[in-house]
């Protein structure tokens, strides 16, 4: 078996769509990932106890059309031509957990104290216990997390759910995904190729 898992040290920005304030579901979420990690604490310029020497949340970001991780495209649907999912659908690890999604849109944020970050913005599949077959040979082979999920569904947000905003380095692979037509109601299949037979 390789490892096929994308690199997660390599990124190649591709071209530049603008430069724009994000929306303010996305400043919230950047100023909870800035005061949860290590570092000089993230002020928004309206709150409380915010004096001129604050580290205030730049509301800016550069946006991409699309990110190279590891020589594979991530082309996220809103800058998609035909807004498929085929190259934005990944594979992404939080905290030692794998969740299955699709990248909305790429941005790189400078804050002062932490740098430059690539930043996604994600929503994640809507998976479900029901099976397109009665069963469920999948379970075989757990290096491929298959995930069935619900056809055109996506979890909401919620305290519970993902953050909808992840640093790049958390995607680790693509993913493959299959529509079941034919069960009712539809369902999707997506399978990870994180690792693959080597031929020789």
């Amino acid at each position: 078996m390789v490892d096929d898992s994308l690199r997660r040290d390599i990124i190649t920005r591709g071209p530049i769509i603008k430069h724009a304030v994000v929306s303010s579901t996305m400043r919230a979420q950047l100023h909870t990932y800035y005061n949860e990690i290590p570092g000089e604490r993230v002020w928004y310029p309206t709150e409380v106890g915010v004096s001129r020497r604050s580290n205030i949340l730049v509301e800016g970001a550069t946006f991409y059309a699309h990110i190279l991780r590891g020589g594979r495209r991530i082309v996220p649907i809103r800058q998609a031509l035909s807004q498929s999912p085929c190259s934005a659908l990944v594979k992404v690890d939080i905290f030692g957990k794998s969740y299955h999604g699709e990248v909305l849109d790429v941005f790189e944020h400078t804050q002062r104290g932490y740098g430059s970050t690539m930043f996604a913005e994600m929503r994640w599949l809507k998976t479900t216990s029901a099976s397109p077959v009665t069963i469920n040979n999948w379970l075989l082979f757990p290096e491929h997390d298959v995930v069935v999920s619900e056809y055109d569904r996506y979890m909401p947000r919620g305290p519970t759910v993902p953050p909808t905003l992840i640093p790049m380095t958390w995607i680790r692979c693509h993913l493959a995904r299959l529509t079941f037509h034919d069960h009712k109601p539809k369902l999707w299949l997506t399978i990870s190729p994180e690792k693959q037979c080597s031929v020789s």
